[in-house]
């Protein structure tokens, strides 16, 4: 294995521009789709938290009588599936828009009456049944006493399928490239296998075997991913401290899909690809053409 190692590492040295290249492509490939597996693995805990803090709200219309609304109340708290609800009066819903935009303050200004209604915030447990919350919400709309129904839910899902179709375009754009890049390794590491034809020859003629004559070239194209993987590692890491230092205080996008870095066996996972798709590039180099070394 040793004499392996090193007998690669000289034919990288002797051919590092067609190497550098072979790195690169196999580098650009997975930091590709390492962003991607970034972004949709922050995007993922967020909205999982926000999942947890999703409420129902049921807006209240301001024709109902104090009747109808303890009426209201009492209904949505008897629902089996309701984990909680607290009643927000017009006047609260009002503080809460002057501390959440202070320089809108001026839009509650000037109204005859409350411009934001009182509501039910519900949280609803979580595993409530979809369809018979469904329903139960159509119930709810068609109360007198609701002036509307929003479930935070349904943005959340759509969400969630934007993450999930985004994770679904990086890796299909990363397999494309990571593609290009095997086929880029095994063009490398069959240039180098024809540059070696006369001592390939000899090796054969003093009883070399055939793993002893492929095997540095094996490893060739096994160091080639190692090291795409690793640079797409660091150019991932580095972009992230980047990204996170320059936006650390109003970078809001950057914090959603940034905060959290790679889990370090991510790391290992995508150093890993790299290495074999370096090592099924060579493989497939000393196949089919190739193989006319072995009449040498």
């Amino acid at each position: 294995m040793l004499y392996f190692l090193v007998e690669a590492a000289s034919g990288l040295w002797r051919g590092w521009k067609a190497s550098l290249l072979a790195i690169l492509t196999i580098g650009v490939s997975l930091f590709v789709w390492s962003a991607f597996l970034l972004a949709g693995q922050n995007l993922s805990r967020t909205l999982e938290q926000w999942r947890g803090e999703a409420r129902l709200i049921v807006y209240v219309s301001s024709a109902a009588s104090d009747e109808e609304r303890a009426a209201l109340e009492r209904r949505v708290a008897e629902a089996v599936w309701v984990d909680e609800v607290s009643g927000v009066t017009a006047v609260e819903a009002q503080d809460r828009f002057r501390q959440a935009f202070p320089s809108l303050d001026e839009l509650l200004q000037g109204w005859a009456e409350s411009p934001l209604p009182a509501s039910l915030e519900i949280k609803l447990e979580r595993e409530a049944p979809r369809d018979r919350v469904a329903s139960w919400i159509d119930e709810l709309q068609a109360d007198p006493a609701v002036e509307m129904v929003d479930d935070d839910r349904d943005w959340i899902d759509q969400l969630e399928s934007i993450a999930m179709m985004a994770q679904t375009v990086g890796l299909v754009i990363g397999l494309v490239l990571l593609g290009a890049a095997t086929f880029t390794i095994a063009s490398v590491v069959r240039l180098n296998a024809y540059m070696y034809q006369d001592e390939i020859s000899i090796m054969r003629l003093v009883g070399a075997t055939e793993f002893l004559i492929r095997g540095p070239f094996y490893f060739e194209g096994l160091l080639q991913g190692m090291v795409g993987g690793l640079l797409a590692s660091g150019a991932l890491w580095l972009v992230h401290t980047g990204l996170l230092t320059t936006f650390a205080t109003d970078g809001v996008l950057v914090d959603l899909l940034m905060r959290d870095y790679l889990h370090w066996s991510r790391i290992v996972l995508m150093i890993a690809i790299g290495a074999l798709a370096g090592l099924a590039g060579a493989v497939l180099s000393l196949k089919g053409e190739a193989l006319s070394l072995d009449d040498a």
